[in-house]
């Protein structure tokens, strides 16, 4: 709050010397060359494939589970999406399946997302030599061996809004890792508008939060322990990740349900705890929604739905849509009190 208030009472509020050092904070954090701060989630993604310097065309393999934005982007852009099922114990791309999806297709970028915060093994994609763009939105300050979310990745994307790991009250970052990579997004950003660029007073808070980001990382897991134990109380429920779960970061604690995700929303909300489903605004979510609202327009016109609104099916993506019908995500927040977290608990170990 001092960093933010101090940035407020001076005259610079729009993008200038404390967006400059968040970027290089962030720069370094990843081991990168570059990094930038935009006001908008979908305009770090346009900016991490123009880092890539990519052209309309190219490939990008992609999960179900990750962020419609990506859809967005990819669509706007030109570029063509390839969509491969995930780890159900993750969440993350299925690695050994998306090693068999690029030797048969030509697959020129793949975009790796953790939504439950744990690592996926980017190694053997790596050997194949296909650039990687890393979003560590959920899962920064997370491990797979001595390896680090953001470590592997070309390029990394980070979303910065409330409820990530590290916030600026909202936008997000795109960082890139080297030389080439640098070249490409300066000439990416290089004239972009100032409206565009994260205004001083958010990057205030994000350099802020950046200086706590260890002690925040320490609070979470042992949040997250906690949480584990008590959801195996209850027997029903799984809580996707346990004390034995290596290296795991994540922003909010996933919980892989056995009942009715809307009853088990309502009776945390009775006990004033906020669950959410987890992958509510994926892929997979808007393609629901745009198949849901083309049966209603089929009954209403009597014409056949469009090819274009049933993208994805539980039957070529079992792992994912089961993640998206049953996965949801509870607190998991640094600033939780002992007796919030006590009280959270309670509600996991009695879940309907």
């Amino acid at each position: 709050m001092d960093s933010v208030l101090t940035c407020m009472v001076s005259d610079r509020l729009g993008p200038g010397e404390l967006l400059q050092d968040f970027g290089k904070n962030l720069s370094s954090l990843f081991s990168g060359s570059l990094g930038i701060a935009v006001r908008e989630y979908a305009r770090a993604i346009d900016l991490a494939f123009q880092t890539l310097s990519c052209e309309e065309g190219i490939s990008v393999l992609i999960s179900p589970l990750a962020p419609d934005s990506y859809r967005e982007v990819l669509e706007a852009s030109g570029f063509t999406a390839v969509y491969g099922d995930v780890d159900p114990a993750d969440g993350t791309l299925d690695m050994s399946a998306a090693v068999e999806r690029i030797q048969e297709q030509s697959i020129d970028v793949l975009v790796s997302t953790a939504p439950l915060g744990i690592m996926p093994d980017l190694t053997p994609v790596l050997e194949l030599g296909v650039p990687v763009i890393e979003d560590v939105s959920h899962s920064l300050g997370a491990k797979r061996g001595e390896v680090s979310a953001g470590s592997s990745g070309r390029v990394v994307v980070m979303s910065l809004e409330p409820d990530d790991i590290i916030t600026t009250g909202g936008g997000a970052a795109v960082i890139a890792r080297g030389p080439k990579e640098r070249a490409a997004l300066k000439r990416a950003i290089d004239g972009a508008s100032s409206f565009s660029l994260l205004p001083d007073m958010n990057a205030a808070l994000g350099i802020a939060q950046l200086k706590e980001l260890p002690r925040y990382l320490t609070r979470r897991s042992e949040i997250a322990e906690r949480f584990a134990a008590q959801v195996l109380r209850s027997s029903r429920h799984r809580g996707l990740v346990t004390p034995a779960t290596e290296g795991a970061a994540g922003h909010l604690y996933p919980v892989l349900l056995n009942s009715s995700v809307k009853d088990v929303i309502a009776y945390a909300r009775k006990n004033d705890v906020e669950v959410i489903p987890a992958f509510d605004d994926s892929i997979i979510a808007v393609c629901e929604r745009r198949t849901a609202e083309a049966s209603e327009d089929e009954m209403v016109t009597d014409q056949p739905p469009d090819e274009d609104t049933r993208l994805l099916s539980a039957e070529q993506f079992p792992s994912a849509y089961s993640l998206f019908l049953r996965c949801v995500l509870f607190p998991l927040y640094p600033s939780l009190t002992n007796r919030e977290v006590e009280h959270i608990g309670k509600v996991l170990s009695t879940l309907p």
